[in-house]
């Protein structure tokens, strides 16, 4: 174990003969902690590192505020701001900042990347060049090489995104190449969908949505809604601007229970 008093309360502490060697003048840069073989053992000027690990952050010469603990975590580092847990998280990590890599094998083909957020094991593992993703659950986004500003939650969510950005993906693979789509739930798995705060709430004004067979949402095209087009609206509610009254309706349904009902709706027609 090698400890040694720099100036004032700056410390830098070894535990292991091969770990934090000392710089050419043959002291040791401010606040670093090294626990592991190779731990940090070509440090020169970087401060505030803390590597715990075989080869945790072993190449970094210069960078600071990294946090290394797992086997070869942050093995070949030189940013900054840096944060692994797991081994061979953020292994190949080279100057990329501001990551943080929580998991076994995390992130583990990263280079450049800046502002990451990977949690779970193997997440974002493929990631080169990517930056600015999320990525949590097992697998996560480990196809990502160079897509930004992704979100992907679940296991194996975002799982097929490649090159893809300002995706989001919830429990959903998502698509190669995809770009600036929302996914959530896969139509395989999931058959019934519940949003608070739709229901009761009167948009009579706005456009109808639709939705094809893939499950993709829309409004109409050109952004109105197609001359001769009825709403079925409730007769509690005011006559929608381009619309003109034509009737009432009863309507017939089933609760969530099974339970029959019947209610009275106003039809409006577009004009």
């Amino acid at each position: 174990m090698k400890s040694k008093l720099l100036t004032g309360l700056f410390i830098a502490t070894a535990i292991s003969t091969l770990a934090l060697s000392p710089s050419p003048d043959g002291g040791y840069p401010d606040n670093n902690t090294a626990e592991g073989d190779n731990a940090l053992l070509n440090l020169t000027t970087g401060i505030n590192n803390t590597a715990v690990g075989f080869s945790a952050l072993s190449s970094d010469t210069t960078g600071n505020h990294n946090t290394a603990v797992g086997n070869f975590s942050l093995a070949g580092n030189n940013g900054e701001n840096n944060s692994a847990f797991g081994s061979i998280a953020l292994k190949s990590h080279t100057s990329g900042n501001s990551n943080t890599a929580i998991g076994a094998s995390a992130m583990f083909n990263d280079q450049e990347g800046d502002s990451n957020t990977a949690i779970g094991v193997e997440a974002l593992s493929g990631n080169t060049t990517g930056s600015s993703n999320v990525a949590v659950g097992v697998g996560t986004m480990r196809s990502n090489t160079s897509g930004s500003n992704n979100v992907a939650l679940g296991q194996e969510a975002g799982v097929d995104l490649t090159t893809g950005n300002f995706n989001i993906d919830i429990s959903h693979r998502g698509f190669n190449g995809e770009n600036s789509t929302i996914r959530i739930g896969d139509q395989q798995y999931q058959s019934r969908t519940f949003i608070a705060g739709i229901n009761g709430v009167d948009k009579s004004d706005g456009l109808p949505v639709y939705i094809d067979g893939n499950g993709q949402l829309g409004t109409s095209t050109a952004g109105s809604v197609p001359i001769g087009t009825i709403l079925r609206i409730s007769t509690s509610s005011s006559t929608p601007s381009g619309y003109t009254l034509i009737g009432k309706e009863l309507v017939h349904y089933f609760d969530l229970s099974g339970h029959p009902h019947t209610l009275t709706v106003n039809l409006f027609q577009k004009n």
